[in-house]
């Protein structure tokens, strides 16, 4: 229950308490049983798959904003044939529904990579499979889902890029750009530019294995300089994969990095130009003790070096797809295992490196002491949605569980957000209302009282730390309402 003048609704979190500010308070009313806790994020489950047949499973990529702020994304099973679909779904996870229906010939089959919004409003994307020749598709669909039009079936000609994976790039040129795991002229794969009319095909480099890597996958980026950007999780000098970059002609082509397993990783994935203007990114294998690392460089190759390494234990590990960097400035990632239920986590780490830490770790087990099956082992790089109050959600997808997991043939998977800094709200944890605050409030005071409009409020102490995440097990009066206050 809320008393306020002004109320800023959260619309992406249903059925949990707004917040309003009045000067420097922040107040929010709840019906009691509740516990306190500081926290500076929370995850919601929004939407689980598998309801139906034709409702398409396993998500193996992100999602990505359109400009009606819905989300988009495509499942790699399932659907009518079996093969996968394209989804629409509103970020409170209300309204979802599939837009397209994979058919395996002549439209694709299996999309494992994230849809691209392009300038002209339509989304485009890749299939690794299926098509006229079963090599993959490039395709582009209306928002609604009425156009469809396959722009590329790729064949088996020897110098055809074959198996397109990762994003689709459109660059400042307007010109589409990817990469495909096979075919080209060394049959190590290659990187190719399609216009977004269909026309202008051009395979820009055929990869040769050593020395300039083999089977790119992940997508490129088009960096502050122009030229083009990416990684290959395998070949290069020592086979272990590289990072590299070329201009959108296809010059200029050129080795920043040759992974060689220990201690620098090997896998790299799609790299992330961060507001410093450096590369950064994950490889899904090797550093010590093996199990995948996060790293920096610069533009020129240069600088490069091992910011964390994924270990055993509660920690993040064998992370599969890149970096999101978040309003504030943080970087973001999903790991495919580990965390606490070894299911799959959320981790975070500064811009300069420091304060790594894994903030969320998922489970597909609904009972105490985890609050929901929320799925599990995300894969595909988180989408920043919008950022207010200090408050920024992350969307993503997990690949398996939910409440579908052991009812179907297959697990099913999640679509799911994750708030960075909520405000001062209330949401259930564990047969409990938990009233949490934002990390930018960590020496801010809690107050309490029964009576909004004339108190008295009272500091909530009880073993609750000013600076902590402690979680107490006080219980208030009902009807109670709670303010944070800077100390004076």
């Amino acid at each position: 229950m809320i008393k306020a003048q002004t109320v800023i609704p959260r619309p992406w979190f249903r059925g949990k308490s707004s917040i309003f500010v009045a000067g420097a308070l922040l107040v929010v009313g709840v019906f009691l049983p509740c516990a306190i806790r500081a926290q500076p994020t929370f995850e919601v489950p929004l939407y689980f798959f598998g309801a139906t047949t034709n409702d398409g499973v396993q998500p193996m990529a992100g999602l990505v904003s359109g400009p009606d702020n819905a989300l988009y994304g495509t499942t790699s099973g399932l659907g009518i044939s079996n093969v996968g679909t394209i989804f629409k779904i509103s970020r409170d996870g209300s309204g979802y529904h599939v837009i397209h229906q994979f058919t395996n010939n002549p439209d694709g089959a299996s999309p494992f990579s994230a849809l691209r919004l392009a300038d002209d409003g339509l989304l485009y994307g890749i299939t690794e499979y299926g098509g006229t020749n079963n090599a993959g598709t490039l395709f582009r669909i209306s928002l609604n889902g009425s156009l469809y039009q396959v722009l590329r079936q790729f064949n088996t000609n020897i110098y055809e890029a074959q198996r397109p994976g990762g994003q689709l790039l459109q660059a400042n040129d307007g010109v589409l750009y990817g990469t495909a795991a096979n075919g080209g002229t060394n049959g190590f794969g290659a990187v190719f530019r399609l216009s977004p009319d269909g026309t202008g095909y051009r395979v820009l480099h055929s990869f040769a294995n050593s020395p300039d890597g083999a089977n790119s996958q992940s997508g490129l980026i088009q960096a502050g300089d122009g030229l083009l950007y990416g990684t290959t999780p395998g070949g290069g000098l020592f086979g272990y994969g590289t990072v590299f970059r070329l201009s959108t002609n296809g010059g200029a082509y050129q080795i920043l990095h040759n992974f060689t397993n220990t201690p620098d990783g090997n896998n790299p994935q799609q790299l992330l130009q961060a507001r410093d203007g450096s590369l950064w990114s994950i490889t899904s294998g090797g550093g010590v003790p093996g199990l995948g690392t996060i790293f920096q460089m610069n533009l020129d190759g240069s600088g490069y070096h091992i910011l964390h390494n994924f270990t055993n234990g509660l920690d993040a590990r064998i992370p599969l797809s890149g970096l999101t960097q978040a309003a504030d400035g943080t970087l973001y990632g999903v790991s495919y295992f580990g965390g606490a239920n070894n299911e799959g986590a959320i981790y975070r780490i500064d811009p300069g490196g420091a304060n790594y830490s894994v903030v969320y770790s998922f489970s597909n087990n609904p009972n105490p002491p985890y609050s929901h099956a929320d799925g599990s082992n995300p894969h595909g790089v988180l989408l920043a949605g919008s950022s207010t109050d200090n408050s920024t959600v992350l969307y993503g997808t997990t690949a398996n569980g939910g409440p579908g997991f052991g009812n179907l043939s297959v697990y099913v998977g999640s679509v799911f957000g994750f708030v960075v800094n909520p405000g001062l709200t209330i949401t259930p944890l564990n047969n409990q209302n938990v009233v949490m605050w934002p990390a930018w409030a960590l020496n801010y005071v809690l107050q309490t009282t029964t009576n909004l409009s004339s108190g008295p409020w009272t500091t909530v102490t009880n073993g609750v730390p000013l600076a902590g995440l402690q979680l107490t097990n006080t219980t208030f009066p009902a009807n109670s309402y709670f303010r944070l206050v800077w100390p004076q």
